[in-house]
Protein backbone atom coordinates (compact mmCIF):
# COMPACT_ATOMS: atom_id res chain seq x y z
CA UNK A 1 0.00 0.00 0.00
CA UNK A 2 1.42 3.38 -0.95
CA UNK A 3 1.91 6.03 1.70
CA UNK A 4 -0.77 8.26 0.15
CA UNK A 5 -3.41 5.52 0.10
CA UNK A 6 -2.47 4.35 3.59
CA UNK A 7 -2.54 7.93 4.89
CA UNK A 8 -5.97 8.68 3.42
CA UNK A 9 -7.40 5.54 5.01
CA UNK A 10 -5.65 6.24 8.34
CA UNK A 11 -6.85 9.84 8.56
CA UNK A 12 -10.38 8.78 7.67
CA UNK A 13 -10.45 6.06 10.32
CA UNK A 14 -9.07 8.40 12.99
CA UNK A 15 -12.14 10.58 12.40
CA UNK A 16 -14.35 7.45 12.27
CA UNK A 17 -15.68 8.54 8.88
CA UNK A 18 -16.94 6.20 6.21
CA UNK A 19 -15.66 6.55 2.66
CA UNK A 20 -19.00 8.15 1.84
CA UNK A 21 -18.64 10.75 4.60
CA UNK A 22 -15.13 11.66 3.47
CA UNK A 23 -16.25 11.83 -0.15
CA UNK A 24 -19.03 14.28 0.77
CA UNK A 25 -16.58 16.49 2.66
CA UNK A 26 -14.20 16.50 -0.32
CA UNK A 27 -17.00 16.87 -2.89
CA UNK A 28 -15.97 13.75 -4.80
CA UNK A 29 -17.55 10.32 -5.24
CA UNK A 30 -17.21 7.49 -2.74
CA UNK A 31 -15.82 5.34 -5.55
CA UNK A 32 -12.92 7.78 -5.98
CA UNK A 33 -12.08 7.52 -2.27
CA UNK A 34 -12.14 3.73 -2.61
CA UNK A 35 -9.89 3.85 -5.67
CA UNK A 36 -7.36 6.01 -3.79
CA UNK A 37 -7.38 3.79 -0.71
CA UNK A 38 -7.08 0.65 -2.84
CA UNK A 39 -4.24 2.16 -4.93
CA UNK A 40 -6.10 1.88 -8.20
CA UNK A 41 -5.51 5.61 -8.78
CA UNK A 42 -3.41 8.31 -7.18
CA UNK A 43 -5.31 11.42 -6.13
CA UNK A 44 -4.63 14.45 -8.32
CA UNK A 45 -3.06 17.50 -6.74
CA UNK A 46 -6.39 19.32 -6.32
CA UNK A 47 -7.74 16.42 -4.25
CA UNK A 48 -4.51 16.23 -2.24
CA UNK A 49 -4.90 19.93 -1.45
CA UNK A 50 -8.52 19.40 -0.33
CA UNK A 51 -7.43 16.48 1.89
CA UNK A 52 -4.60 18.64 3.23
CA UNK A 53 -7.01 21.44 4.10
CA UNK A 54 -9.60 19.11 5.62
CA UNK A 55 -7.15 17.35 7.94
CA UNK A 56 -4.77 20.32 8.44
CA UNK A 57 -1.85 18.24 7.18
CA UNK A 58 0.73 19.49 4.72
CA UNK A 59 0.56 17.89 1.28
CA UNK A 60 4.15 16.71 1.55
CA UNK A 61 3.27 14.88 4.78
CA UNK A 62 0.42 13.11 2.99
CA UNK A 63 2.83 11.99 0.29
CA UNK A 64 6.06 11.32 2.19
CA UNK A 65 5.22 10.42 5.81
CA UNK A 66 3.70 7.23 7.15
CA UNK A 67 0.94 8.79 9.24
CA UNK A 68 -0.16 5.38 10.53
CA UNK A 69 2.74 5.63 12.99
CA UNK A 70 0.85 8.46 14.67
CA UNK A 71 -2.56 8.33 16.26
CA UNK A 72 -4.90 11.30 16.22
CA UNK A 73 -3.82 12.36 19.71
CA UNK A 74 -0.16 12.74 18.73
CA UNK A 75 -0.82 15.40 16.08
CA UNK A 76 -0.27 18.95 17.31
CA UNK A 77 -2.15 21.60 15.34
CA UNK A 78 -0.05 24.68 14.69
CA UNK A 79 -1.47 27.65 12.85
CA UNK A 80 -3.97 27.53 10.03
CA UNK A 81 -2.89 24.44 8.12
CA UNK A 82 0.08 22.78 9.79
CA UNK A 83 0.44 19.86 12.13
CA UNK A 84 3.57 18.78 13.93
CA UNK A 85 4.36 15.13 14.48
CA UNK A 86 6.32 14.94 17.71
CA UNK A 87 8.81 12.11 17.94
CA UNK A 88 11.08 10.99 20.74
CA UNK A 89 14.70 11.20 19.67
CA UNK A 90 16.41 10.18 22.91
CA UNK A 91 14.98 9.24 26.29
Amino acid sequence: MSKVSKNIRHLRTIKKWSQEQLALKLDISRARIGSYEEERFDPPIDVLIRISNLFHIAVDALIKADLSKFNGDSFIKVGENRILFPIMVDR
